[in-house]
């Protein structure tokens, strides 16, 4: 099972992010869920952006969109929301 929150900052952000994007990383099955997620702390530990996801987790409703232009998960969060099954429907309302 993924776990992502090892009481750091930037794990807490982190953690913050894929709820707010509705991710759970417990239910990703993909085989690489962990690398993945190993790979995001890393990149939150070392980010440059903090006061720019700060904006983005408080904005409403947040969106991939949101991140993609700042932050080095956006490809990793990518991956986990449709390992996650989101926007796979049209009843999806964020897509």
């Amino acid at each position: 099972m993924a776990t992502i929150d090892d009481g750091r900052p930037a794990e807490a952000t982190l953690v913050k992010m894929l709820q707010r994007l509705d991710i759970d990383p417990a239910v990703c099955v993909h085989p690489r869920t962990d690398f993945w997620l190993a790979c995001a702390r890393r990149n939150c530990r070392t980010c440059q952006a903090k006061d720019e996801c700060r904006g983005a987790l408080a904005a409403s409703p947040p969106a991939p969109v949101a991140f993609a232009r700042f932050c080095p998960n956006a490809e990793i969060l990518q991956d986990l929301l449709h390992e996650a099954g989101w926007g796979r429907t049209s009843a999806d309302p964020r897509r």
